[in-house]
C-alpha cells in the first residue's frame, strides 16, 4: 500500500513499476494506493486493463489508519521527504515499511529493523525488497512487531508532547 499525495517526487510510478514486476511473480498480490491524484497519473491509464484490478485507486481519505488495517506492507519509495511520518503511522498500526533509503525516511525506519530501506529511484531495489516482504511472512512480521514498539516507544502522543513544550521553553524562555 501507498499513502500519500499521488505524484512523481513520491515516487509512485517507481512503485507501479516494481509492482509490475511483483505482480506477475506473486499473481495474488494488490497494491492499493490511497491519496489524492495530483499529477493525474491514474486519468485515462488502463491500469485496470493491465493489472486486472490488482491495482486500485482508492483517492483522498480522513481515515488512513482503516487503510492500514488492511495492509500487509506500506511503500513509500519518494525522493525527498522531510520525515515520513505516514512511516510512523502506518507503524502505529503494526504495518512495516518499505521506503527509500533518503533523509527523513531513514529517522522513521530503521533498516532491517523495522522495515527495508531501497535505493532512491531505483525500481529494481524496490522490486527486490517488495519480494522480500512477500516471501519471507516470518521478516515481515517480526519488522512489524519491532514498528509499533518503536512507534509506542518513541512517538506516543506523550512523549510528542513533552518534545514540543521542551522545544518551546528552551526556545522562548532561554533566549
Amino acid at each position: 500500500m501507498f499513502v500519500g499525495r499521488v505524484n512523481d517526487e513520491k515516487g509512485v510510478p517507481e512503485l507501479i513499476s516494481a509492482f509490475r514486476d511483483i505482480s506477475g511473480k506473486y499473481p495474488s498480490a494488490t497494491l492499493m494506493v490511497v491519496g489524492p491524484d495530483e499529477s493525474g497519473m491514474f486519468e485515462g491509464r488502463a491500469f485496470d486493463t493491465e493489472f486486472g484490478g490488482k491495482l486500485v485507486h482508492v483517492g483522498y481519505t480522513k481515515e488512513p489508519e482503516a487503510y492500514f488495517n488492511a495492509a500487509d506492507v506500506v511503500c513509500l519509495p519518494s525522493h525527498r521527504e522531510g520525515f515520513g511520518s505516514v512511516l510512523i503511522e502506518a507503524a502505529a498500526c503494526g504495518v512495516p515499511s518499505v521506503a527509500s533509503d533518503i533523509y527523513g525516511i531513514s529517522d522513521a525506519v530503521i533498516d532491517g529493523r523495522t522495515g527495508l530501506l531501497h535505493a532512491a529511484r531505483s525500481v529494481s531495489d524496490l522490486a527486490k525488497k517488495m519480494d522480500i516482504m512477500i516471501s519471507q511472512p516470518e521478516l515481515r512480521e517480526a519488522l512489524a512487531d519491532r514498528a509499533l514498539e518503536r512507534a509506542r516507544d518513541e512517538f506516543s502522543s506523550s512523549i510528542l508532547e513533552e518534545a514540543l513544550v521542551q522545544f518551546y521553553f528552551v526556545a522562548f524562555y532561554k533566549l
